[in-house]
């Protein structure tokens, strides 16, 4: 399956971005991630990654592409949770490569991604990031539903800014897994990261962010800080206070970052929907562009 891409990049005449989607087309019976716009104004776009169908499935490779351009504001939705379903016997992968230029910033709260009982799945996530760019990410994953056993995930990380490693992380969770350590008693693994610049003085603004006692933090190098969260439920985890002081924190500059024009209006885009053979001719599916 082609990946899902979205690409945000500032007009040359300071109108509105131009903003490229494209969305496959599900094959094999499974579902698709499609790429939908919510909102667009000057500074940015707000993007919602919608399921077709069912996913994730045995046999399923999710692929997400996410380039943020110059100067650029990118927030990604997700209105629902992942469920990885029994493959019996079989696999299924989820792959996301993000790359923010200079000056852009990328906001993207995932939902639970959760890994029933049967199911195996290898997930990971390329993050390449300019000196001046920002990352604000969540994500959650979930070992089994409710009075299931977990699932078998592999689930990898990788951040560089510029030609700098900023994490590498790879999680085996699951049945057969070394979790002693990792999660013990629990189930979900809830995990903030912020990778943002560090201004003259060397400082950054995570600093400010108060840490839950019942959360650990870790200083990453380039200004980056990761907050980690386990419990038995997605719900009981305390990170949603850490996500929010990270988007009203003054000195970070966040809060509702898309959507509005400088006059304070709801900007109006104009969209147009071609086939993808039109542009894309190696793929299948739709593009949105947004001029």
């Amino acid at each position: 399956m082609s990946p899902t891409r979205i690409v945000l990049s500032a007009d040359r005449n300071g109108g509105l971005p131009r903003l490229e989607l494209f969305s496959p087309r599900s094959s094999g019976g499974g579902g698709a991630l499609r790429a939908r716009l919510l909102d667009v104004g000057t500074a940015g776009a707000q993007v919602a990654l919608v399921q077709d169908g069912a996913l994730l499935l045995r046999g399923d490779e999710v692929e997400i592409e996410v380039v943020v351009g110059p100067g650029m504001r990118l927030e990604l939705v997700e209105p629902s949770g992942t469920v990885a379903y029994a493959m019996r016997g079989g696999s299924a992968s989820w792959r996301v490569d993000v790359a923010v230029e200079s000056g852009g910033t990328l906001l993207w709260q995932g939902q639970p991604f959760v890994v029933a009982e049967g199911a195996d799945v290898r997930r990971s996530t390329n993050v390449r990031l300019a000196e001046t760019a920002t990352l604000v990410q969540r994500e959650t994953l979930v070992l089994g539903r409710t009075r299931e056993a977990p699932g078998a995930l592999v689930n990898s990380c990788r951040v560089r800014r510029g030609c700098t490693p900023v994490l590498a992380e790879d999680l085996r969770l699951g049945p057969g897994a070394a979790t002693v350590g990792v999660l013990g008693p629990h189930r979900v693994v809830d995990t903030v990261l912020a990778l943002l610049p560090i201004d003259a003085a060397g400082a950054s603004a995570t600093a400010d962010v108060p840490t839950p006692p019942d959360v650990q933090a870790y200083d990453l190098a380039y200004g980056g800080r990761m907050w980690r969260g386990l419990a038995g439920a997605a719900h009981t985890v305390s990170l949603s206070a850490v996500w929010q002081a990270l988007l009203t924190a003054d000195s970070g500059g966040y809060g509702r970052v898309v959507g509005r024009s400088p006059t304070g209006q709801s900007a109006t885009p104009t969209v147009s929907l071609v086939s993808a053979s039109a542009c894309l001719r190696a793929s299948s599916g739709s593009v949105t562009q947004v001029r």
